[in-house]
């Protein structure tokens, strides 16, 4: 929630602009409608708990107005905090360079007709899906 001031007479040369307290900057980046308390949660829920941006968005519309585009933005955006943050500390980036890096996320995209045969048949569809796709190979 923003607390903006500004001249409400459309004849004033500054009926235009807006003003905002200084402290709202440390709440919210500026240009972004959600707040730095959406965006870390939205970031937790794609990055610990391994939530589709489908089911993230599923989650906060129930409290929230917000577009499934909105929340991808908005995963990136904390993508970019946190890169941010991690370059500035020496010693979180000496620890990841000496376990390799960091894996944020794997995600596997299945077509409707796999998830059906994998529901329909648990072991003999995907095997026979693994079988396929293998006997492709070289």
């Amino acid at each position: 929630m923003s607390h903006c001031l500004g001249c409400q007479n459309p004849a004033c040369p500054h009926f235009i602009a807006v003003y905002r307290p200084e402290e709202e900057n440390i709440l919210a980046l500026k240009g972004y409608t959600f707040g730095l308390d959406v965006i870390v949660y939205i970031g937790q829920l794609r990055y610990r708990e391994n939530k589709t941006i489908t089911a993230i968005h599923n989650k906060l519309i129930e409290k929230i107005a917000i577009s499934v585009k909105e929340v991808a933005l908005l995963c990136e955006v904390f993508l970019a905090l946190v890169t941010t943050v991690a370059q500035k500390d020496p010693q979180l980036i000496a620890e990841l360079e000496e376990l390799g890096g960091i894996i944020l996320a794997i995600t596997q995209e299945r077509t409707e007709k796999e998830d059906s045969a994998n529901s329909a048949d648990r072991g003999g569809s995907a095997t026979k899906s693994q079988d396929s796709r293998s006997s492709n190979s070289p």
